[in-house]
């Protein structure tokens, strides 16, 4: 029976299309098997669904039984009953075609890492990658998904020129690491994403059920098998609705089970209209693809269904193409020609080729995820308590034994005293809980800058998240210390100065997180500069001269110090102006150093992009 066709080509997005026999219908058909509304098509943005409505017979999509809701592409057949219904799709709805032309990478040294690539992925390819280590293939993901720049070539989504910024949008890149938040569970995982980038689009419910962790989604991340932290993975960048997934060794790892059910899984999405490029060193599982893209040396050297490609090497299984690959071309490496765009290569840019950037701030969403994964972290939290218990012990007991007098300055002396510890052991739970907020989160932070993640939003909020909790147990220390000490203060004054100094090392902290690229060289550094801030705050010894002046001005210690003494009568003199302008400094320093942060994290966000 020939199709009849359905044009569908006007409706524009946001609209919906129902089938069957029932008179409430856009399209009816005859038949008893037919269900009164039968299935019903949606047009958005990102493109044309359609889903059975639990009907009798069902709805077929390309002789696929519909679950849930599937992705429509042009040429695709609808089948209901008897009913064969060819859809025609608007423009915007008929799903993404990627093409490169005239692709060459060059790395500093001269070495080309891609040689003049040709590539075309059509709307719902499963396409594998395949080559020895070192040929391209991950240049080739990143140079598809707008991480790396190309010296040459243009790339085309559906015959547009695209811009980096624009494959940013549009496609998403997996690498071998499962990069997400571990201490969340997939459903605060998913929420929060939807809650903090503009770009997603689809419903969390949705790519749980896709993803096949309906089971699985109200627990944590981190203690799910690896194939499962994969799938949620693979679930967070399905909520933007990539037209192009580029899948990088994201089965390595695991158990041949596991890895089947994740290709699987990948064969599916492709079936629902997403593309996906994927590599895998396991060829058995090649054969689940569409067409293979063979790599050698930068070029592509073959490109077929699996058949294809076994018949152009003469083999029985893909796995025995790799000796192949092992011989170099026989060519000379000359340097490519230049190259010169397609004549129909379009002049005008649109409206997506703009500076990828997030407009409006996300610092709320932002909190309340970090908060979430604070709470979550209780053995973090219970050790940053354990540590200000123990430290506001070790205080109390090493000056537990106030003098009864001021003779020859004694009980002076020691109030001093008894205000250094207590400043230090701020700059130091300040400090250090925070060193590895965002060191240890880098990978993570350079992903989700592709969906538009900012710097200050992000630094906005882990300076709270990080610094709430350092800040309660100095509150806790300090209780301690004044019950074992009997120390006289204005309870105003020391707690304003010494949590802003509390809050200003937690700062600090960020600030060197964010310039470190590992958590060692962060935990390194970070001692060497409490010494500086510690020998340069005047408890130690007397600073005098052109060492005063640059300690009040490049050590915040050092006229935190002076705040701090100002709670104490007559421990120093001008009390208040020494009080303001402790506290002014304290606020200058945390600002420069928040500042420091952001772009630090910024640098970060734009190796993503």
């Amino acid at each position: 029976m020939r199709p009849v066709q359905l044009d569908l080509r006007r409706r524009s997005p946001g609209a919906e299309f129902r089938i069957g026999r029932g008179e409430e219908c856009d399209y009816r058909l005859d038949g008893a098997d037919v269900s009164t509304v039968h299935c019903q098509i949606s047009i958005r943005p990102e493109g044309a669904f359609i889903r059975d409505l639990q009907s009798r017979c069902g709805t077929k999509l390309n002789s696929t039984p519909i679950r849930g809701e599937m992705r429509l592409f042009p040429g695709a057949i609808i089948a209901i009953a008897r009913h064969r219904l060819n859809i025609l799709l608007p423009a915007a709805a008929a799903g993404a075609t990627l093409s490169a032309a005239g692709l060459n990478v060059v790395v500093p040294g001269g070495r080309r890492l891609l040689k003049q690539i040709d590539v075309t992925l059509q709307p719902g390819e499963f396409v594998g990658l395949i080559g020895l280590s070192g040929c391209g293939k991950s240049t080739l993901m990143r140079v598809l998904t707008g991480v790396i720049r190309p010296q040459t070539g243009i790339i085309r989504i559906n015959r547009q020129r695209a811009t980096p910024e624009m494959l940013q949008r549009r496609t998403s890149f997996l690498p071998q690491e499962v990069i997400i938040h571990r201490e969340l569970s997939v459903d605060d995982l998913l929420y929060h994403a939807g809650r903090i980038f503009p770009g997603a689009a689809a419903a969390p419910d949705e790519v749980i059920a896709e993803c096949g962790l309906d089971e699985h989604r109200y627990q944590t991340i981190g203690t799910l098998s690896g194939g499962q932290q994969k799938r949620a993975g693979l679930a967070q960048e399905l909520l933007f609705a990539p037209e192009l997934l580029c899948l990088d060794e994201v089965t390595s790892g695991l158990d041949p089970d596991s890895e089947q059910q994740l290709m699987l899984l990948f064969r599916q999405l492709c079936n629902r209209g997403k593309t996906i490029l994927c590599i895998t060193h396991n060829p058995e599982r090649l054969e689940l693809c569409d067409r293979l893209l063979v790599m050698q040396d930068g070029a592509i050297r073959v490109a077929g269904t699996p058949a294809a490609v076994r018949q152009y090497f003469n083999v029985e299984t893909l796995g025995a193409i790799y000796p192949f690959l092992r011989e170099k071309y026989a060519a000379p490496d000359t340097p490519p020609p230049p190259f010169r765009p397609p004549a129909d290569s379009p002049a005008e840019t649109s409206a997506d080729d703009v500076p990828f950037a997030m407009e409006r701030s996300r610092w709320l969403p932002l909190l309340a995820r970090q908060s979430s994964i604070m709470t979550r972290s209780t053995g973090e939290l219970l050790y940053m308590l354990a540590q200000g218990i123990l430290i506001g012990l070790l205080i109390g007991w090493c000056f537990g034994d106030k003098p009864d007098s001021d003779i020859g300055g004694a009980k002076v002396l020691w109030e001093g005293r008894v205000i250094f510890a207590l400043l230090l052991a701020g700059v130091w739970i300040g400090a250090t809980g925070s060193v590895r907020a965002i060191v240890k989160d880098r990978h993570i932070i350079a992903q989700e800058g592709r969906h538009g993640l900012t710097a200050p939003a992000l630094v906005g909020a882990l300076f709270p998240a990080t610094a709430a909790p350092a800040l309660a147990t100095v509150i806790l220390l300090l209780t301690l210390v004044k019950m074992m000490t009997g120390l006289d203060f204005d309870p105003n004054t020391l707690l304003t100065a010494l949590l802003l100094t509390t809050a200003v090392s937690s700062a600090l902290g960020l600030l060197l997180s964010a310039w470190c690229n590992t958590q060692e060289k962060a935990l390194t550094l970070l001692p060497v500069l409490i010494i500086g801030l510690v020998i340069f705050s005047g408890g130690i010894n007397e600073l005098t001269g052109s060492k005063d002046h640059l300690s009040q001005w490049c050590f915040y210690t050092r006229n935190a110090f002076e705040a701090a003494k100002a709670a104490v009568p007559n421990l120093i003199k001008n009390p208040d102006s020494a009080y303001r302008l402790g506290l002014l400094t304290l606020v200058l320093h945390g600002g420069l150093f928040l500042a420091g942060a952001a772009l630090g994290v910024r640098r970060q966000l734009h190796r993503g992009r």
